[in-house]
């Protein structure tokens, strides 16, 4: 052992006031004395002294480790008190080296052979000596020993890092891993880099090949299209003059028709008013007596639909009335059968009384002793007592059983019964679940009944409203184009634009889902014109939802729009919206007058959405069986469960019953030995005394009182069990059913004549309309037979202006078409001139520009039927422009006709058409391409030297950090190795078992130290499991294997350990002291314990006990010389060694 402490050196230093001095120290030293003396704060100084950190000495502040009494002996407060350890190490030369730490207020000072240093300095130096604290493989704490085998796997890849040294290099791999992939990325990076410019370099040598192609089919393309152009202008302005001569005489024709129909039109209005009169009349009348008669009509429906309703009510209620008097009757016959029952128990009790009277005054007198024979009868007795004592125990001991199993017995009975009488309750509640399902079923049909009939009832109004819907959709085109047309005049374009996109978003959800009924503003109208504004205002921001069925439509049509990206729309799910009962109190507010509830100004009766809660209704009926099914389930499961607890308790109820009889068999055997026994030594007295058994002078009338006091309990029990279930069924109010039911019935029945008297009377008020109706008819007969004269007098007149208006009109429509030509041709003469200075064509002019053409275009941007009206005073706002057409060949104006004309316009637009195909399959390209050319030749040189750069940086950077990867694996892997080697050797040495195994093993082969380090621990006898279920004796076994098997790679000068042998047993203490003893002469062991198997093998004992609290006294013994005596008693056959060697140990006993 090349280095040792030597001396410990402690003053005021925790509980141990003054100076102490421990040493000189030999190999194995054991240090002991009773808990809370102060044996850890041995431990505590000598890490003190090593460097450790406050945290890990059991304080929280460092002047908690200064003993207490040291400020008050100084006199100068807590800023004087010092506190200090000392350990001195002998070196392999003989020559000593002390360190010294000492703690004050002010904080630790550390010093080295008395010279104040650093604590990295003081560090480095422990170092030297082979000292390092963080590797935490030579001091063990209290209470810690186990923890080392349970660290996790980091904490052993640390703890292997800082033995191995390759901790040293962390913070050298962390940098040079940075750079490494640093280097990489920016390599990387330049490398894309380069090749995205080279590929740029690449496209632009294409593009310039197809530069100058393009630029050729470029001007032969606008060549042929100012031909086309030309060309149509001129044939334009020629159809044009021809046009325009034409129209003139036409316009004279046309005047003269005019004067002569408005001659017409005044003779054939005056006989419509007449007409128009007959037909208001009698279109009045009709629509009065019909919407009438539609009211009435659907009033009946309803009236009937209620009395329906309240006729199938009140069969379900009789229905009900009958089943609770079922039950009611089925009560009355249980309680009548249970009165019964108690009637006939209590006879039989009372005839059981009876009996045993007459019983009781059939028996005899007992035999009475006088004198001498009382005296023999007890000697006798005695005699018998002396005889059957063993019999006597035996009978007491079964008598002791045989009332323990009565007493389990009787309870096992009595939970039996109350379990049946539990089981029975549950049945019960079975039956009455089952009723109320038959309820809830008969309810539920009568809810799917009218939910088919509401859903017919919507089916035939869902058909009616498509059929409107058609109607109204017809009528709303009709007044679409009428609206568009006054829209033109009076309404923004954009808020036209608006509504027609809102209503063909609608349409066309329509048409994609079902289920979606209107916007809430066609859906909801004020009951009067003059509250439209007020609803307006109320409703706002609602006004253009979309009212839908339910919440999936709207989430679908939501997705739709999206996916079709349409303007943001609301969607009001009727199945989603929350409705609030109206508070009747609002209608009642006086201040201000006139003020109404919105509620009740609205108009709202679409017949679609009016069929709707009968689904819910239904699903709640369902849901509600549903939960009765499932309790009727549960409560069958309970049942199960309480009849197999009552087989169980029956078959324990007949095991004990059987326990029972063969012990009352048991005890009948040995009372007839005992009587046998009995009767053979009272023979003679019982002859002298006239009785022919003892046994029944002894118990005359006791075996019948118990029997009979047995037979009373049990008619007590029954007539028990009879009244509660007597007062049970009592208390089962089944009347209160009957009589809610009669109750309900004659509601039914009330509401039943109510409804038919307002069918009755709905049904008189629909015939008086009837006769109305009639009456109305002939009126409309009369009213009829007038109108057709007056339709004969105006047919006649109709023909004749419709004569004068076709002619008109065919007038009007040949100049209409002339106008129309000759807009048709200024529009395109305009829009020709447009699009040649859109264009940039440089169409060849006399006069004007093509600047005018552009902004006369802007302008008019009205109608076509607005520029036919205004036809001349456009021909002379048009700009003046004058094309020339000199450049325009003859054969191209001179042509014949309109097929000559279109023959060679195709020929021109397909030769165009082929122009602009090869100009579209020709990608455009870009201009300036030579200069950006010379820039990217530059820039890709410029790139590839610095990439070259780049490359030369990683691979000098990968160098590095391989070079330190190697040398911190080959550290780590060494100590690994060497570790695991020697780990399963140990651990079989100190179990003294070949089949105990210990491993070690690393996740990480490649780089061991970025990985886990898992032990493995299998004691003798034991399968292959974790740490954590290890006793704690295996744990702190395992621990000490892998601390002594890290000494044999890093031997360090010394081993502290504080009671690492608390978990351990005898055998273990024995080996791990055999272990610390063979190998004493390799390291210095300072163990504290208070094994004394463990201490005896001490070469020196160091006693710590109380001075007084707070205050540690110690002792030292060497025990050498008394192991020395012990040895040589071992080979000496002289009684007087053995004598010193008890003596020795007894020191040592009163020392502790």
């Amino acid at each position: 052992m090349s280095l040792k402490l030597k001396y410990l050196e402690i003053e005021d230093f925790k509980t141990y006031y003054g100076k102490h001095v421990f040493g000189p120290l030999p190999s194995f030293t054991a240090v002991i004395g009773p808990n809370g003396g102060g044996k850890s704060n041995i431990l505590d100084a000598i890490a003190f002294v090593l460097g450790e950190r406050l945290t890990a000495l059991r304080v929280k502040k460092g002047k908690q480790l200064i003993h207490r009494e040291k400020a008050v002996d100084d006199g100068e407060g807590d800023d004087a008190a010092t506190a200090s350890v000392t350990a001195v190490f002998s070196l392999p030369d003989g020559s000593e080296k002390a360190f010294k730490r000492v703690m004050s207020s002010q904080g630790s000072e550390f010093l080295v052979d008395g010279t104040e240093v650093s604590f990295s300095t003081y560090q480095k130096r422990l170092q030297e000596l082979g000292i390092n604290l963080l590797c935490r493989n030579f001091i063990v704490f209290q209470g810690s020993v186990e923890s080392i085998a349970m660290y996790g796997s980091n904490e052993k890849v640390k703890m292997f890092e800082e033995i191995s040294g390759s901790s040293a290099l962390k913070t050298e791999y962390n940098h040079l891993r940075k750079e490494m992939a640093r280097a990489e990325e920016e390599m990387t990076a330049d490398f894309e880099k380069l090749n995205m410019v080279v590929s740029q370099y690449h496209d632009l040598k294409l593009d310039r090949r197809q530069e100058q192609k393009y630029e050729e089919l470029e001007k032969e393309y606008k060549r042929e299209k100012i031909k086309l152009q030309l060309f149509r202008l001129y044939h334009i302005g020629t159809a044009q003059e021809g046009l325009q001569g034409e129209v003139e005489v036409k316009e004279q024709a046309l005047k003269e028709l005019k004067e002569k129909g408005k001659k017409q039109a005044e003779n054939l209005e005056e006989k419509r008013k007449n007409q128009t009169v007959i037909v208001q009349e009698m279109g009045s009348m009709e629509q009065n007596v019909g919407e009438l008669l539609s009211k009435k009509r659907s009033e009946l429906v309803t009236v009937k639909d209620c009395l329906a309703e309240r006729m199938k009510k009140k069969n379900i209620c009789s229905n009900l009335l009958a089943k609770a008097k079922d039950a009611q009757d089925d009560q009355l016959r249980k309680l009548e059968d249970l009165k019964k029952e108690l009637e006939k128990t209590e006879i039989l009790a009372a005839q059981f009384e009876k009996r045993l009277a007459e019983e009781a005054l059939k028996m005899g007198k007992s035999v009475q002793l006088e004198g001498e024979q009382l005296k023999k009868y007890h000697q006798l007795k005695q005699q018998v007592g002396q005889c059957c004592v063993t019999l006597q125990q035996k009978v007491d001991y079964l008598s002791r059983q045989l009332k323990t199993q009565l007493d389990q017995l009787a309870n096992e009975n009595r939970r039996m019964e109350e379990r049946q009488e539990a089981l029975r309750r549950k049945q019960e509640e079975v039956q009455d679940l089952k009723k109320r399902i038959e309820r809830l079923t008969a309810n539920l049909k009568l809810k799917k009944e009218s939910l088919a009939e509401k859903q017919q009832v919507l089916k035939d109004m869902q058909k009616e409203v498509i059929c409107k819907r058609d109607r109204v959709k017809r009528l709303q085109n009709e007044l679409e184009t009428l609206t568009d047309e006054l829209n033109e005049a009076t309404w923004d374009v954009n808020q036209i634009q608006r509504h027609t996109k809102k209503r063909e978003v609608l349409e066309m959800l329509r048409e994609k889902f079902p289920g979606i009924y209107d916007r809430l503003k066609n859906l909801c109208q004020p009951i009067h014109p003059k509250y439209h504004l007020a609803i307006t205002r109320v409703l706002f921001k609602h006004l253009d939802s979309i009212v839908v069925d339910n919440e999936v439509t709207a989430r679908r049509c939501i997705n739709y729009l999206c996916d079709q990206r349409i303007d943001r729309e609301t969607f009001l799910p009727l199945n989603y919206l929350q409705v609030h009962p109206v508070r009747e109190s609002l209608r009642a507010i006086q201040d201000p007058q006139n003020v109404k509830l919105a509620f009740d100004l609205i108009k709202f009766e679409p017949p679609e959405v009016k069929v709707h809660g009968q689904e819910a209704q239904v699903k709640y009926v369902s849901l509600e069986l549903d939960h009765f099914h499932n309790q009727i389930e549960e409560l069958e499961e309970q049942q199960r469960k309480m009849e197999e607890e009552l087989m169980i308790h029956t078959d324990l109820l007949e095991t004990m019953q059987a326990a029972t009889t063969e012990h009352e068999m048991e005890i009948l055997e040995v009372k007839e030995e005992m009587n046998k026994k009995e009767n053979e030594i009272f023979e003679d007295f019982c002859r002298e005394i006239g009785v022919p058994d003892i046994c029944l002078f002894e118990n005359e009338g006791l075996q019948i009182l118990m029997e009979r006091e047995q037979e009373r309990l049990k008619f007590e029990k029954q007539k028990s069990r009879i009244m509660s279930l007597i007062s049970y069924e009592e208390n089962r109010d089944m009347e209160k059913d009957v009589k809610k039911w009669d109750v309900a019935i004659a509601a039914q029945t009330k509401a039943l004549a109510e409804a038919k008297k307002e069918e009755n009377e709905k049904i008189g008020e629909i015939e008086a309309i009837m006769k109305l109706v009639a009456e109305a008819r002939s009126e409309l007969v009369k009213k009829g037979q007038t109108l057709h004269k007056a339709e004969e007098t105006v047919d006649a007149a109709q023909e004749e202006a419709r004569l004068l208006r076709r002619e008109r009109e065919k007038m009007q429509n040949r100049i209409s078409r002339i106008r129309q030509k000759i807009a048709v041709l200024r529009v395109e003469r305009q829009t020709i001139l447009q699009q040649c200075h859109i264009k940039d064509m440089k169409l060849p002019l006399v006069s004007g520009s093509l600047q005018q053409a552009l902004g006369q275009g802007m302008e008019s941007s009205a109608s076509s039927s607005r520029e036919i009206s205004s036809e001349l005073q456009q021909s002379q706002s048009e700009p003046n422009i004058e094309v020339d057409f000199s450049s325009l060949s003859r054969r191209y104006r001179e042509l014949e006709n309109e097929e000559q004309r279109n023959n060679v316009e195709e020929h021109i637009v397909t030769k165009i058409s082929r122009l602009e195909e090869n100009l579209g399959n020709l990608q455009p390209p870009k201009k300036n391409t030579r200069q950006s050319l010379i820039q990217l030749d530059q820039q890709v040189k410029a790139m590839r030297v610095a990439l070259r750069e780049k490359q030369h940086l990683a691979r000098s950077a990968k160098d590095a950090f391989e070079k330190v990867k190697q040398q911190r694996r080959r550290l780590f892997m060494d100590c690994f190795s060497s570790v695991s080697e020697k780990i399963d050797h140990l651990f079989k040495t100190l179990c003294h078992d070949n089949t105990a195994q210990a491993m070690l093993e690393t996740d990480n082969q490649e780089e061991p130290y970025l990985g886990s380090i898992i032990y493995h621990c299998i004691p003798p006898g034991k399968r292959c499991q974790q740490m954590c279920t290890l006793s704690g004796g295996e744990k702190a076994i395992a621990s000490l294997v892998l601390l002594f098997a890290l000494h044999s790679y890093n031997p360090v000068p010394f081993f502290i350990l504080d009671e690492v042998d608390a978990a351990l047993d005898k055998i273990n203490i024995c080996r791990v002291t055999s272990y610390l003893r063979k190998n004493k002469e390799e390291m210095q062991i300072v163990v504290i314990s208070h094994k004394d198997r463990l201490y005896h093998k001490a070469d020196a004992l160091i006693g710590i006990t109380f001075r007084t609290n707070g205050y540690s006294k110690v002792f030292s013994l060497d025990l050498t010389p008394y192991r020395m005596r012990r040895h040589h008693s071992h080979h000496s056959l002289s009684p007087q060694p053995q004598q010193q060697s008890s003596t020795s140990a007894m020191e040592v006993r009163k020392m502790e």
